[in-house]
């Protein structure tokens, strides 16, 4: 189990980040998000060991997880850290070596995985010289030659194309089910609802939110979405209304609440006031409104 608790950190007397907390299991994917300057990044590098919290600590199976613990940890950042002129097989040997493997196993491992991704004619090939996407999976390749227990991802689909992203997906799916603990910070918060088992909404260095998607988009029951077309919006009256959104070819997508009034009953006053059934369904909040919701007052900003 690796557990941050109540992480604080200042910069010139400023807290950017302020008593977040949170605990990630064998086999558990956290995603972290928030607006840019939320936090993210300064959090992973203290989990990571990379700089010392001002307060609070981060456990990992009860000991402190430190720089000195970093073979214990894959860490991918978000910025690029490859060195340009040095070729790839060098280069996964090098930072293998920082991880405490030998020459000889960080090689044969090495192969083994850019075989796998089918990438073995970039061995000998300058890492400044591969496309973006080639190089982000080079360097998540950097993160996890030396088979570590951690593996924090900063922002790892960037540049990456969709086989490749689908390839990433595959992996953290694998690692999970390895019994690896993973923590995610990313944009996408399709991949973040799908992929992690819990989710930390950071909003000005805050924890916002902490739990499972399903708490996160938990909505009030009796909450439905209809589409329709054409006609007038007479049936509103029998329900409580929640959101319009008026396309301009007409199309009407109505969030509502029943109340005391049966689905049949709002289904008839629809079509009695000519408009055009497309579909009704029960409305399930997406992390992506969750996250808007939270950190709204933060969109200008970004």
């Amino acid at each position: 189990m690796l557990k941050a608790n109540s992480i604080t950190k200042y910069y010139k007397g400023n807290a950017v980040l302020s008593g977040v907390s949170f605990a990630v299991g064998n086999g558990d994917v956290l995603g972290i998000v928030g607006p840019n300057g939320a936090g993210k990044s300064t959090l992973l590098r203290i989990v990571s060991g990379i700089i010392d919290a001002d307060e609070g600590e981060v456990l990992l199976e009860g000991n402190k997880l430190t720089i000195s613990a970093a073979n214990s940890w894959g860490y991918l950042p978000e910025e690029r850290g490859l060195y340009p002129q040095m070729r790839v097989l060098d280069q996964l040997i090098h930072f293998a070596g920082l991880k405490g493997m030998t020459a000889a196993d960080a090689k044969k491992k090495a192969i083994h995985l850019l075989q796998q991704l089918k990438m073995e004619q970039y061995s000998a090939s300058k890492a400044g010289d591969l496309s973006k996407g080639n190089q982000q999976r080079i360097q998540f390749l950097t993160a996890i030659l030396h088979d570590p227990a951690l593996i924090i991802l900063d922002e790892p689909f960037s540049g990456l194309d969709p086989i490749q992203t689908d390839w990433l997906n595959e992996q953290i799916q694998l690692f999970k089910k390895q019994g690896k603990k993973i923590i995610y910070s990313s944009h996408r918060m399709e991949s973040v609802e799908a992929l992690c088992d819990r989710i930390l909404v950071l909003h000005n260095g805050e924890r916002k939110a902490y739990g499972t998607a399903a708490e996160l988009c938990r909505q009030p029951a009796g909450m439905w979405q209809i589409n329709t077309t054409g006609g007038n919006t007479s049936w509103h009256s029998l329900v409580q209304i929640v959101s319009v959104e008026l396309k301009d070819n007409g199309h009407y997508r109505t969030r509502f609440s029943l109340g005391n009034t049966a689905l049949p009953s709002v289904v008839l006053a629809v079509e009695k006031s000519g408009a055009n059934l497309e579909s009704i369904k029960k409305y399930k909040r997406s992390l992506h409104e969750v996250f808007v919701q939270l950190t709204k007052d933060d969109a200008h900003a970004e």
